[in-house]
């Protein structure tokens, strides 16, 4: 039983561009939710946009923020952990965000093209995929 989604944040080594890599944040309980966490955290790190580490930071902080000191419920790896919906994954340099499937997402790390070709694939500026969010989340919410 759970709620399970992932978001995968591409991660580089800018002095060595081949060394690039996802790192996936596991979410238990929020995956219905998954989209929401991350518009949020985009709209609340938005002057950090240009800042890989602290924004990727900034991302997992808003998924675990009301679980701060759990022990369960959360994670982070190279890998997609058990997931459900499909995984959102969140270039930092580009300010892209791309929404794929299972499989998808699981190949990422398994070479160095598969990253470069997600890329070719175009994604949604992070302002377009806040704004779409929050106002799909004001129109379904009544009394918004």
């Amino acid at each position: 039983m759970g709620d399970r989604a992932n978001i995968g944040v591409i991660m580089r080594d800018f002095n060595d561009e081949a060394n690039t890599t996802v790192v996936f944040f596991y979410s238990h309980w929020g995956g219905s939710q998954i989209e929401e966490t991350l518009a949020d955290a985009l709209d609340r790190g938005r002057g950090r946009w240009s800042d890989d580490s602290y924004l990727a930071r900034i991302i997992f902080s808003e998924m675990v923020k009301d679980e701060i000191l759990g022990d369960t419920g959360y994670g982070m790896s190279i890998y997609v952990g058990d997931n459900e919906y499909d995984i959102l994954i969140v270039d930092l340099e580009s300010n892209l965000v791309f929404t794929v499937d299972e499989a998808t997402a699981t190949n990422l790390n398994r070479g160095p093209g598969a990253i470069a070709m997600l890329l070719l694939t175009g994604g949604e500026p992070f302002d377009e995929f806040v704004v779409r969010i929050h106002t799909r989340v004001r129109t379904a919410t009544p009394g918004f």
